[in-house]
């Protein structure tokens, strides 16, 4: 089934000068098989400590003045949550405040809903869950919205894997009770460019990425794992090798690359002008290359 859905992706394409794109976000979480080796590639130690545990430090230090931020009665909505383990940093911090906190996990990967309802439970906290696109948010967002006057959306670092203007469609949702809780891992500055490729060039994150190719056919054999930053943009790529013949139909050859993974590094300036949109609080790290924002919806001018 999964096969199919990203056949269809590559059968609907014309690859510009021998690039096949597949870097849409929709297809990296799609089996628990794709589950199961991103979280195997984030116990790396490069890419934990390149984007994990930097988040984790910055949660913990601030967790207290950010809970405290958001109304008595609030919704608590981690929006392509993963294992929720950043998130449960700030639902425990507002069961400890005494605030009616409701929480609601958001993924598209059951495998990673059952992984965070069950770390849910580990602090007292029954969560939602809801199996869905974060594509299809507005409808997921409308339902909730019917039961709760004030939302906290924790959306964390998944903004960089959408259009912008998916980040003002969320806006477009808000109301002057809401907040979304915004991160940007490894912003790039003149030093640390080839520490961020370093981050997704490990073997981990090639057999991660390997796996929406591996479902339509692909074998290691066939392929070689690259990482480039392109102007403000990770993006790792398999090139070609060779085509196995039930696939040269799609017109793959040789020598062409498939893009799998996507994923903007804004400096510290692109990443404020991103949060311009909102009124917002962000909070640095020392090194000043990761941070965290809860954005609130402006003002109105009178």
């Amino acid at each position: 089934m999964f096969g199919d859905l990203i056949l269809n992706q590559l059968e609907n394409q014309t690859p510009e000068g021998g690039r096949w794109r597949l870097d849409d976000s929709k297809l990296w979480y799609l089996s628990e098989d794709q589950a199961k080796a991103y979280l195997k590639a984030t116990e790396g130690e490069k890419y934990h400590t390149s984007f994990f545990s930097k988040e984790e430090v910055l949660l913990e230090k601030h967790k207290e003045e950010i809970v405290k931020s958001l109304p008595d009665d609030v919704a608590i909505i981690d929006l392509g949550c993963g294992t929720a383990e950043k998130s449960l940093i700030k639902v425990e911090e507002a069961i400890k405040q005494g605030k009616n906190a409701r929480f609601h996990l958001v993924d598209v990967n059951p495998y990673f809903l059952t992984l965070a309802i069950r770390n849910s439970k580990e602090i007292g906290c029954i969560p939602v869950a809801h199996l869905d696109l974060i594509e299809n948010f507005p409808i997921i967002f409308g339902k909730i919205r019917e039961k709760n006057d004030a939302i906290y959306i924790h959306f964390g670092p998944n903004h960089v894997n959408f259009e912008a203007g998916f980040l003002k469609k969320i806006k477009k949702s808000m109301t002057k009770k809401d907040a979304i809780y915004i991160s940007a891992h490894q912003m790039r500055n003149e030093k640390n460019v080839d520490e961020i490729i370093a981050g997704y060039a490990t073997k981990e994150v090639e057999e991660m990425n390997f796996k929406v190719l591996e479902m339509v056919g692909f074998d290691k054999k066939h392929l070689q794992y690259g990482v480039r930053l392109n102007n403000d943009t990770i993006e790792c790529y398999f090139t070609v090798k060779s085509v196995p013949e039930y696939l040269e139909y799609l017109g793959i050859k040789p020598g062409h690359e498939i893009i799998v993974v996507t994923s903007r590094k804004p400096t510290l300036e692109e990443f404020e002008q991103l949060l311009s949109i909102f009124d917002y609080k962000m909070w640095l790290n020392d090194e000043r290359d990761f941070a965290i924002a809860v954005c609130k919806l402006k003002e109105s001018k009178k």
